[in-house]
């Protein structure tokens, strides 16, 4: 009995770190040293920040934001991060949507909106400036993360997410919908485009937007609100194992 205990283990740990290699592109992304930590008490999580010379206030820094991210994405869980030696472990139980919660607590967070033009640059990594005339391969931003004061996912049926900048980046947003009608609109995170719409409208003080093109990141609108909560991390993280 005990030997065929050790084999199921054996066997669900092999299969768990295969399914984060392999089973979406936004995992290929992580360094896997070694097999994930696997117990009864569910998957240890070893992230280490990704500027090797961050301090270990940074790291607490760190700690708070992903934190606040894991109660966002799992409200009803109680979690365990700890700061120590220069990484943090991060204890999680939901192993269905482990890849997924990964990636969302080691991405650096910040976001832009951009002219993405008429033929959008869907998962690539751009640059982003705001003043023109662009320089050449570089995409104009609508607005950032800070400039957002709300965000409100689709309810009660409805499609379309709406989304508030602030006063500051209004009247930008308003320039480009007079200059650019029927352009995209693009959603970057971490300078990589996350998706990409031209189905959107600007209702008083409010773009309402559906997105229409994914980059198969496994990311969406439906994520943004995770990001603007938590504000973005010091320096991205990245997965190593015991």
């Amino acid at each position: 009995m005990k030997r065929q205990l050790v084999l199921f283990l054996t066997v669900f740990s092999a299969l768990t770190v295969a399914w984060l290699v392999y089973g979406s592109r936004v995992v290929a992304e992580f360094a896997f040293d070694s097999q994930v930590a696997i117990d009864h008490q569910g998957t240890k999580i070893i992230l280490t920040p990704q500027d090797s010379s961050t301090s270990q206030r940074y790291l607490l820094e760190a700690q708070q934001i992903v934190v606040e991210r894991l109660e966002e994405l799992q409200p009803n869980e109680q979690h365990q991060v700890i700061a120590t030696q220069g990484q943090l472990e991060m204890q999680l139980r939901d192993f269905e949507n482990l890849p997924y919660i990964i990636d969302i607590v080691t991405r650096k967070g910040d976001v832009e909106f951009i002219d993405g033009g008429f033929q959008p640059p869907i998962g690539k990594y751009v640059k982003t400036i705001r003043e023109k005339p662009l320089p050449a391969d570089t995409y104009y931003t609508l607005f950032s993360g800070q400039e957002i004061a709300a965000v409100e996912p689709p309810i009660d049926g409805q499609l379309f997410y709406k989304i508030k900048p602030k006063p500051e980046a209004t009247q930008r947003f308003l320039d480009f919908m007079e200059a650019h009608s029927g352009g995209f609109i693009c959603l970057v995170i971490d300078d990589q485009v996350i998706n990409c719409s031209k189905m959107y409208v600007w209702s008083g003080d409010t773009l309402e937007i559906l997105p229409s093109l994914s980059s198969g990141t496994g990311l969406s609108l439906s994520d943004l609100g995770v990001f603007l909560k938590s504000g973005p991390l010091p320096t991205s993280l990245q997965v190593i194992t015991n």
